[in-house]
């Protein structure tokens, strides 16, 4: 078959067909990667921008626009609760257009940003701007100021990390140093990458604030909700930081606008000998209990086993069902306090139709 193709390329090319092959061969690249296309494409206009301004302009909005489509298919990676979308970015020149919202439209999202002539600076602002505005964004509206920019400044941070050394110097000196002055962001900042080491957890806080923001988005705001989101923090990170073999009794998470439990599976005798009907009721004693979510942990070299454990009958006579599955990079604290790597695979299943939370009935 690639002979018969090659053989058919290469008929067209003799038959002066090479510059409809060539365009044909751009189009299935641009559809295939299109942000990595698009800065190919930027780094042409980069060589025409000492010429022209316009061409400049075009320099900069393609260049930018390109490493945030690539900077959101990481978030989309790592973010399981998050919604890609395609960015679209425009420079306002005068006080008219900064007036202009940004706003999405048909899975892209429209930004207005005012252009500096440091690309990086452009782009820290923009991916700034950019997190703000969608990451949890139906919970924010309830989670107090601090909490929000801490959270914005850490997710910012692992995606940055990934980007040239030059990016993460604009965000440190532009945003982590100075928001971190405040005692309580450099606390929470803290406490979350302390919390992302273990792997899941950090993610996890993530999961639950979408979902509590999916369940009480068209509420009024209510400061309990500020408190239990500080209890919720706590907790994965009191979880985070647990050595191995460290009693886990609080395996369970109950507010009165969330609830989900842990529950660990890997035990090497009951693994080896393939003994799941303790965890089977073990798990069925939680659904019972009407949990909104339960996440079921173990390494991942044992996931065959773990999968076993929530079989789609047990699952369905309790009214759940399974939300997703996926594996995390974890360092794990040994009974001496040693650090060690391992992979983590997690089970997260959900309980079908949640009613969302009224707030006019919790306490204020």
């Amino acid at each position: 078959m690639p002979d018969n193709i090659f053989n058919i390329i290469l008929g067209l090319l003799k038959n002066g067909w090479s510059w409809a092959i060539f365009w044909f061969l751009i189009f299935i690249f641009y559809i295939w990667k299109p942000e990595n296309f698009e800065k190919i494409f930027s780094h042409l206009l980069k060589v025409f921008s000492y010429f022209s301004t316009k061409a400049s302009k075009a320099y900069i909005k393609h260049d930018v626009q390109s490493r945030m489509n690539s900077f959101i298919k990481r978030m989309d990676k790592k973010i399981y609760s998050f919604s890609p979308v395609k960015i679209n970015i425009e420079f306002y020149g005068n006080k008219e257009d900064k007036e202009i919202k940004n706003y999405l439209n048909k899975g892209t999202y429209f930004v207005r940003a005012k252009k500096v002539n440091n690309p990086n600076n452009n782009f820290v602002n923009i991916a700034m701007t950019f997190i703000s505005e969608n990451l949890l964004k139906d919970a924010k509206y309830h989670i107090s100021k601090k909490q929000k920019i801490s959270i914005d400044l850490f997710v910012a941070k692992k995606l940055l990390e990934e980007e040239k050394e030059e990016v993460m110097h604009e965000f440190v000196s532009n945003f982590l140093q100075p928001e971190t002055e405040d005692n309580k962001i450099k606390e929470l900042f803290t406490k979350f990458a302390e919390t992302d080491r273990a792997g899941l957890f950090f993610p996890i806080l993530l999961e639950e604030l979408t979902f509590l923001g999916r369940k009480i988005f068209t509420q009024p705001k209510n400061k309990k909700i500020q408190e239990e989101v500080a209890n919720l923090i706590n907790f994965l990170h009191e979880h985070a930081n647990r050595k191995q073999g460290e009693d886990m009794s609080k395996d369970r998470f109950i507010s009165n606008f969330c609830s989900f439990a842990f529950m660990i599976v890997g035990k090497k005798t009951k693994v080896e000998k393939g003994l799941l009907s303790s965890y089977k009721k073990y798990l069925e004693n939680l659904m019972k209990q009407n949990l909104d979510n339960i996440y079921i942990i173990g390494q991942e070299r044992i996931q065959d086993f773990i999968n076993q454990v929530t079989p789609d009958s047990l699952l369905e006579e309790n009214n759940y069902f399974l939300y997703k599955k996926e594996s995390y990079p974890a360092i794990l604290l040994t009974k001496n306090g040693e650090s060690i790597k391992a992979k983590t695979y997690l089970l997260l299943i959900r309980r079908k139709n949640i009613d969302p939370v009224i707030l006019n009935n919790l306490n204020t």
